[in-house]
């Protein structure tokens, strides 16, 4: 799948949590766009989930790409995650 996808336009709706990120930033695409909503800040306000933070914060790299950060920064900033199906 990956292969395949290597080459295409795509469009990624993913939860917004570390795990996700990590595999976005991974996954080998020339042309790959995460999709961001623009109520983002109230989702992690309203519908954060601190415990699959408190799971998931150890697999936290350093360093996201330019598209990532904005979500990475919030997750640090508000301690959550947001799980794509309160989009």
């Amino acid at each position: 799948t990956q292969e395949f996808l290597r080459e295409k336009a795509t469009l990624f709706f993913v939860d917004f949590d570390i795990a996700s990120m990590n595999i976005f930033d991974s996954f080998p695409s020339t042309r790959k766009t995460l999709f961001i909503p623009n109520h983002i800040e109230e989702l992690f306000l309203q519908h954060g989930n601190s415990e699959l933070y408190k799971k998931q914060r150890l697999q936290l790299r350093k360093n996201y790409s330019q598209e990532v950060q904005p979500i990475i920064e919030r997750i640090k900033k508000y301690n959550t995650v947001v799980e794509q199906e309160i989009v």
